[in-house]
């Protein structure tokens, strides 16, 4: 049972304001799930984009906005989505000075993300 340290995962950055870890995958024996930790920035976004299959959301820290299939929720710390498969989503960090911090898992052994 490998332990997965957050300061062993390379940080990267995904686009402008969004840095991900992609913790649990195929890369450490994963053969059916995939987890992502990630910080928005404030005033920053995810981009609109789908997954083929459905993804579990959890909102860490911070306060976020989340738009899936038009529908916009609120969300604060602890709060979690169930976001269907070919749903298009995104998530916004409104905050002018505190990052949101999510967590999501994907039942597939990779990220597949598709920008609308």
């Amino acid at each position: 049972m490998p332990v997965i340290r957050v300061d062993s995962v390379n940080l990267r950055e995904a686009r402008p304001g969004i840095w991900i870890r992609v913790m649990v995958d195929r890369g450490v024996g994963a053969r059916a799930i995939t987890m992502v930790r990630g910080k928005v920035t404030p005033g920053s976004s995810l981009p609109l984009h789908y997954h083929d299959v459905e993804e579990a959301f959890s909102l860490v820290s911070g306060e976020g906005r989340s738009e899936i299939d038009g529908q916009v929720t609120v969300l604060g710390a602890g709060d979690a989505l169930l976001i269907p498969a070919g749903a298009k989503h995104q998530l916004t960090n409104p905050s002018d000075s505190e990052d949101l911090v999510f967590v999501s898992c994907f039942p597939s052994d990779t990220l597949v993300m598709h920008r609308v």
